[in-house]
């Protein structure tokens, strides 16, 4: 009976975390940046947010490129980050990311001083 008790309480925590849409566990969301980083030309992972929708992943985040990037080749390094995503969590996962130039001293800074 302690065995059912224990199952049941874990069913019903997973089911509680689904629908809080609770964050996905640290390490998870640690490979997430990590597979973000490897991307050349992005730093500045930031923003976050994850979480599962039934057996499905959300994934959104912010990013930072360099301010001179095209539109077209930052727009390139998006679209393999989430190719790569869905690759380690499956093709049915949610992806948004927003990319944004980099900072310097809180401000965005103009193409030239970027790099």
């Amino acid at each position: 009976s302690v065995f059912i008790i224990k199952t049941a309480y874990d069913l019903i925590c997973q089911a509680v975390g689904e629908l809080l849409e609770k964050s996905l566990p640290p390490d998870v969301e640690d490979r997430i940046v990590e597979i973000a980083e490897s991307e050349p030309e992005v730093s500045d992972i930031h923003g976050l947010k994850t979480r599962r929708i039934g057996s499905r992943i959300a994934i959104e985040m912010h990013l930072r490129m360099p301010g001179d990037i095209s539109l077209y080749h930052a727009h390139c390094h998006v679209s393999n980050i989430e190719q790569n995503l869905k690759n380690e969590f499956g093709e049915t996962t949610h992806i948004a990311i927003h990319f944004e130039p980099k900072k310097i001293d809180g401000k965005y800074c103009e193409p030239e001083k970027s790099l």
